[in-house]
């Protein structure tokens, strides 16, 4: 697969791709290790952790938002950075809680349901586990999770019926509702009477923007290591020629290019105009279609 977009699409458009897929496959080695590594050292962990480690090079991600991870992970989590310490000398773990997802068991209903959820839906879930009435305030103050963020997924909560709050009206959860309606004064508690169609049931869907918002990021990415690429290639082929016909340049940067990818004609017009703005690049006075290459040494200051 990788080799037939290499092709369609040249190697700066895949080379990021072909590094995530090879971290998925070392990522399947890793677990085996990891359970190894518990098995020695006797960890029995309460929670079920299975990491998928990728390289920040290569990954565009956010900054993780700040979080504060539940009592019940914390421990999971310590003993992977644990392992992780002693496989890799000085590798940083950032946790991406926006794209984490978990299986929980409700135990209360007569049908054991079991929840897929999101990171951010488990740790206010599990709150409730240590008391049975929450305000928005003392979960935000609890979770640490963004205000915006935490009256989205409590809507989410709120609208699958697995948690009530007795200061909205369960009718009005219908298109016209808005988290706003949500206030930190409000009490949050979990719906007893609750009961799913499914004995599994997936919560995630609302939370795909985040996903969603990572593809464009990764996008965007490719785009600007695509520009820049254009732009080197404009400058070597101008620092050689030193005076070029803006037609001929665009067709000897397709050439020399299309063997990586193929560069659209508007990117780099766009990439010989910001070079002119940068003063690398200039137009002949008597003709605007002739570039001059500026040399370093004679390009003007300022």
């Amino acid at each position: 697969m990788i080799s037939k977009l290499r092709e369609a699409c040249g190697f700066e458009y895949t080379s990021k791709l072909q590094q995530i897929f090879q971290d998925i496959g070392f990522n399947k080695i890793l677990i085996n290790l990891c359970q190894q590594y518990y098995k020695n050292q006797n960890l029995a962990n309460i929670v079920d952790l299975s990491a998928m480690v990728l390289n920040s090079k290569f990954s565009t991600f956010s900054e993780p938002a700040n979080f504060a991870l539940p009592i019940e992970f914390k421990a999971a989590f310590e003993s992977y950075k644990n392992f992780q310490a002693k496989k890799f000398k000085g590798l940083k773990l950032k946790l991406l809680h926006e794209l984490s997802k978990a299986e929980m068991q409700m135990l209360y209903p007569k049908q054991k349901n079991i929840l897929q959820v999101s990171t951010y839906q488990m740790v206010i879930l599990l709150l409730f586990n240590t008391l049975p009435s929450w305000t928005g305030k003392q979960i935000q103050d609890e979770t640490k999770i963004r205000p915006d963020l935490l009256f989205h997924i409590l809507g989410d909560l709120l609208k699958s019926n697995l948690i009530k709050c007795s200061n909205i009206n369960n009718n009005t959860f219908d298109e016209d509702f808005n988290e706003s309606d949500i206030k930190m004064a409000y009490i949050m508690q979990i719906n007893e009477n609750f009961s799913g169609e499914n004995i599994k049931k997936d919560l995630i869907l609302p939370l795909k923007s985040a996903e969603q918002k990572t593809i464009i990021d990764l996008n965007q990415s490719i785009t600007i290591d695509g520009r820049m690429v254009i732009q080197a290639e404009i400058v070597r082929i101008m620092k050689n020629c030193k005076v070029l016909e803006k037609n001929l340049l665009i067709q000897e940067v397709i050439q020399q290019l299309s063997s990586r990818f193929q560069p659209e004609i508007p990117v780099i017009e766009e990439r010989i105009r910001k070079l002119i703005e940068q003063e690398f690049l200039r137009r002949q006075l008597n003709d605007n279609d002739m570039l001059c290459y500026l040399d370093t040494n004679t390009k003007p200051s300022g």
